[in-house]
């Protein structure tokens, strides 16, 4: 939460008392630290590695899940096409009341949208562009050269937020701070490569600039 014009501070510690972290900092050392994240940490080679390990994944992941959705569709296609076979079999024998015809309306209403659904183009894949480092790096520092113009510093900050899902902020008893940064996946995509190119839902994934692990952390220590 913002403390003036120059400081920022946890809002749980100040509103709600759940949180006994109540020092402030100071907003442009920590906008400096989180862009030099954004900028030189994320996209080292092994975050880079780590990104195309998790993108890749999410993406099967997707990709597996709308195999399942198509399968259980085309299976219950299938049974209400059984269905109304019966129907108009029962039909073309004589068979008629308010309650078939009714049951007849429903089933083809629900053919109908199945079919729509089945006939959906499916999402367009993602393909990572191989200059990736280059272009991201570049549009963050033109990101962070912006900050310097109040006309559009405003949108800047817009933008760079976008590109983070996640910063926390340790307090060390020495008074060091330490900067975490959790890196939004799709958007780290959008920014990276030109156009929108990103049709899949990768919300659940993250790129972390943070210590080493499998979710690729390097933590920037800075103080206040």
């Amino acid at each position: 939460a913002s403390v003036g014009k120059t400081y920022l501070a946890c809002a749980n510690a100040r509103k709600l008392g759940t949180c006994s972290q109540r020092t402030g900092f100071r907003r442009e050392v920590l906008e400096e630290a989180v862009l030099e994240l954004l900028s030189d940490r994320l996209m080292q080679p092994e975050a880079v590695a780590a990104f195309i390990t998790a993108f890749t994944a999410e993406t099967n992941r997707q990709r597996g899940e709308d195999n399942r959705v198509r399968v259980r569709l085309e299976t219950e296609l299938r049974d209400i096409n059984r269905k109304l076979d019966g129907l108009y079999d029962a039909i073309a024998d004589g068979l008629r009341s308010a309650g078939l015809q009714e049951r007849l309306g429903t089933l083809e209403e629900k053919k109908a949208e199945l079919e729509a659904q089945l006939a959906a183009p499916p999402p367009s894949p993602v393909r990572l562009h191989p200059a990736l480092c280059e272009h991201y790096r570049a549009k963050v520092a033109d990101l962070a050269a912006s900050l310097a113009d109040p006309e559009i510093r405003t949108r800047a900050l817009e933008l760079i937020r976008g590109l983070i899902a996640q910063v926390t902020v340790h307090v060390a008893p020495s008074g060091g701070v330490t900067l975490e940064v959790e890196g939004a996946l799709t958007a780290l995509i959008e920014a990276a490569q030109p156009g929108a190119l990103v049709d899949v839902d990768h919300g659940s994934v993250k790129l972390v600039a943070g210590a080493r692990n499998h979710r690729c952390r390097a933590k920037l220590l800075c103080h206040i």
